[in-house]
């Protein structure tokens, strides 16, 4: 669905407006581990795609499955779990993305 998108993207630390074809060989390479990592563990979690520790400590600090369950996706205005920047969404092709401005930077 659309959230992975948006988690894949974050784990792998590529800016949405990249380019598939502008990424490095190690960059495509992560991308496509984080493809399959992050879908196994939405599918296997329940759609959970956050840090599994991070989750289950929130799930038991009593934040509901909704404000545990993602990395970005949906959070947009929130800080970053890795680095408390302001998550940004954003609009493309007429459907959400999400995204760390500071994790997924785009390259100079």
């Amino acid at each position: 669905g659309n959230y992975l998108r948006s988690e894949i993207l974050f784990r792998a630390r590529v800016n949405p407006r990249r380019r598939a074809r502008d990424l490095s060989s190690t960059e495509r390479q992560v991308l496509a581990v984080e493809i399959i990592q992050t879908s196994a563990q939405a599918y296997r979690e329940r759609g959970v795609t956050n840090d599994l520790q991070r989750a289950k400590e929130m799930k038991r600090d009593g934040y509901t499955f909704e404000q545990y369950r993602f990395w970005v996706f949906e959070r947009d205005g929130l800080d970053c779990y890795r680095c408390a920047s302001t998550i940004v969404r954003e609009v493309e092709s007429s459907r959400r993305i999400y995204h760390c401005p500071t994790c997924q930077p785009m390259p100079s």
